[in-house]
């Protein structure tokens, strides 16, 4: 049996760091908009794969 306490704590620090991430894209692509995905990725120092997650996450909340 899974503690409860400990399984919403992980839970909590991964939301925190998606949020985290997700806030990094915004203010990236707010700052450089015209900036190709790939590029952002780079700069992020992101993969592209984490970078794509991260903007359909964004698009799915309405926030881009």
């Amino acid at each position: 049996m899974i503690d409860c306490s400990l399984f919403e704590q992980y839970n909590v620090q991964i939301m925190n760091k998606n949020n985290e991430d997700h806030f990094q894209v915004l203010r990236k692509i707010h700052k450089k908009p015209d900036t190709s995905q790939r590029e952002l990725a780079e700069e992020l120092g992101f993969s592209l794969g984490k970078l794509n997650y991260c903007i359909n996450a964004l698009i799915s909340k309405g926030l881009l």
